[in-house]
Formats: C-alpha cells, sequence, structure tokens
C-alpha cells in the first residue's frame, strides 16, 4: 500500500515500505504538476531519499539564476548537457533518488518563494513508462509546500526507523 503526502497536481511524494531492516527500503517517486517522477518499483534507502530532497531545502538561496525569466526553456536543457559552465548549470540543482529517478533528467532552481522544477524522461531509459512522453516538463512550486511536504515525509520515514 502506498502512502502520499501532498497534491499530485502539485508537489507530492508518493512512498511505500518494503523492507524495515537492516536498513528502511521502499518506492518513491516524485508527483510534480500531475506527473510522476521515477519509477515506483525500485526499492532504495528511503533515509536517503528523505535526506536528498532536504538537502534541497538546505541550499535555499544557492539556487538563483538572475533574468530566469528570459531563457527559454529549451536553453536551459542545452545548458544542462553542456560542458561548459555558466550561471545556469552553476546555480541549478539536480535531485536524484538513487534508482528511482536514473531516467530522468530532473533539475531545479529558486525563483523568489518559488522552486521551478525541470524534468524529462530520458529516450534512452532502462525501465517501462507506458504512455510518458519525452518533452521538457516545467512547474514552479511554492518553497512552503516543498518544505511542508519534504518535513513530513522525513519524520515519517525516521519513526520507522
Amino acid at each position: 500500500m502506498s502512502t502520499l503526502i501532498g497534491n499530485k497536481n502539485n508537489f507530492a511524494i508518493e512512498y511505500s515500505i518494503v523492507q524495515l531492516l537492516p536498513h528502511l527500503m521502499g518506492n518513491i517517486r516524485l508527483w510534480i504538476g500531475g506527473y510522476y517522477v521515477g519509477y515506483y518499483d525500485s526499492p532504495i534507502i528511503l533515509g536517503t531519499a528523505a535526506s536528498e530532497l532536504d538537502t534541497i531545502r538546505q541550499s535555499y538561496g544557492e539556487m538563483t539564476i538572475e533574468n530566469i525569466k528570459n531563457i527559454d526553456p529549451k536553453d536551459i536543457e542545452k545548458s544542462i548537457y553542456s560542458d561548459e559552465s555558466d550561471e545556469i548549470n552553476q546555480n541549478m540543482r539536480s535531485l536524484m533518488l538513487a534508482d528511482s529517478t536514473d531516467d530522468f533528467l530532473l533539475y531545479l532552481y529558486e525563483d523568489g518563494d518559488q522552486l521551478v522544477f525541470f524534468w524529462k524522461l530520458l529516450e534512452d531509459h532502462d525501465l517501462d513508462y507506458p504512455n510518458y512522453d519525452y518533452e521538457l516538463h516545467t512547474f514552479p512550486v511554492s518553497k512552503y509546500v516543498y518544505d511542508k511536504i519534504v518535513k513530513e515525509f522525513s519524520v515519517k520515514i525516521k519513526m520507522l526507523r
């Protein structure tokens, strides 16, 4: 049985427990703007996922890109793949939840009181994602909502350890 924290149409964490000992293992995926990001049937250490999600919260103030509203999302995608260092790829953060998100390109940056997520299913993915497209998606999530959901997830995971 899965647990959902948040709203799938905004931001949510969906997870289930598959093993308590020696490590708390479970399935996890994110929901951003109505899209799931991650392969749900690939168990990972949930404490590691909670730490990765919390790292974003600790990076507030370091993920701002000047004049971002004037940048085309396709330019952001090009910058992510580029070997050259620029303001975009220096200040965006990748978000990896172990094997769960290996088939996705998932980045975010700050825009005032929001986190703006960019994600795309990679065309050379290993697992099956029925009806998922290969377009670059973007969706803003308020920091308040992100914080609330990540804190609740972290508390629930700590209680199970």
